[in-house]
């Protein structure tokens, strides 16, 4: 069983938990740029948490980009970088999820977790 629900600054340890087993040194967002896609964005920041251990099982943050900054990006971490709140003005998905995911076995974890976003609204 899961608890789906928007992220909270005090989800940072389990969202880098998931994020250094995942990703690489280079590809790994640190504690300060999780903390400040939360805090942008934090209708756009959703997870699905273990209720007993607070385990990040799958997350996944959208943040508003133009067309011109998504043309002029050279890497995906200029997407994704948060250096401030913009309102909406297109669409990109940033997204992480579990090993347990991953593998099929996530009890539907990030469908759910889309379905969500689907219905989610910039402030």
């Amino acid at each position: 069983m899961s608890v789906v629900r928007f992220g909270r600054s005090s989800d940072v340890d389990a969202l880098i938990e998931r994020e250094e087993e995942k990703w690489d040194g280079d590809q790994a967002a640190g504690r300060a740029e999780l903390a400040a896609r939360i805090e942008a964005y934090p209708r756009l920041s959703i997870g699905a948490f273990d209720p007993s251990s607070g385990r990040d099982l799958a997350s996944l943050f959208m943040k508003p980009i133009t067309s011109a900054e998504l043309e002029s990006a050279a890497t995906w971490a200029d997407c994704a970088r948060v250096e401030k709140a913009v309102p909406a003005a297109g669409g990109s998905l940033f997204g992480n999820q579990s090993e347990q995911c991953r593998r099929g076995r996530g009890d539907g974890h990030f469908r759910v977790l889309l379905a969500v976003c689907a219905q989610a609204r910039v402030a």
